[in-house]
C-alpha cells in the first residue's frame, strides 16, 4: 500500500507549477461533476485548456491523475483541521473538532454529492486498499450522511 505522503511527494507543491494546479484542479472539477469513471483525460484537458497529451506528460495515467487529486484533497483537509486544532484547548475540544470539521468538509466538498464508495474503492485496488471495501457495503452519498451497511 502506498501512503498518500508518497503521492504528495510525486506531485509539485502547490501553487509551485501553476499549470499541475489547473490541471489538477480541472480534474476535481470534471470528477465532481460527471463522476471518476466518466471522466476522461480528454475531458479534464478540455476544462484545463491544455491538450491530452500535457495532461498525460504531467500524470502519466488517469489512475495516477486520481491518485493525486485525491491524495492532494485530504491533505488540504488535513491542514483545515490543523489550523482548528491550534485553537482547541483541551483534547475533548480537539475531538469535537475534529468531528465537526470531518462533516462539514465532507458535506461542502464538490465530490462528495457525486462520488460514491463505489467509484473510490477501485481507484485504490491498485494500491492494495481493497479489504475496506470488501468487508463492507457502501450505497451513495446522500446530502448529510454516508450509509453503510
Amino acid at each position: 500500500m502506498v501512503p498518500i505522503a508518497e503521492f504528495l511527494e510525486m506531485a509539485p507543491v502547490v501553487g509551485e507549477d501553476a499549470l499541475f494546479d489547473r490541471v489538477a484542479a480541472a480534474a476535481l472539477d470534471e470528477f465532481a461533476e460527471h463522476g471518476i469513471r466518466r471522466t476522461s483525460m480528454e475531458d479534464v484537458a478540455r476544462r484545463a485548456g491544455v491538450s491530452r497529451m500535457t495532461v498525460f506528460r504531467r500524470f502519466s495515467s488517469k489512475q495516477r491523475l486520481i491518485e493525486i487529486v485525491i491524495a492532494r484533497e485530504v491533505h488540504r483537509g488535513m491542514q483545515e483541521l490543523d489550523l482548528l486544532w491550534e485553537g482547541a484547548e483541551t483534547l475533548e475540544d480537539r475531538l469535537v473538532a475534529g468531528f465537526e470539521f470531518a462533516g462539514r468538509y465532507v458535506r461542502g466538498h464538490p465530490g462528495a454529492r457525486r462520488w460514491s464508495a463505489e467509484q473510490l474503492f477501485p481507484a485504490f485496488q491498485p494500491l492494495g486498499m481493497t479489504d475496506v471495501a470488501s468487508d463492507m457495503e457502501f450505497t451513495e452519498y446522500d446530502a448529510d450522511e454516508l450509509y453503510i451497511r
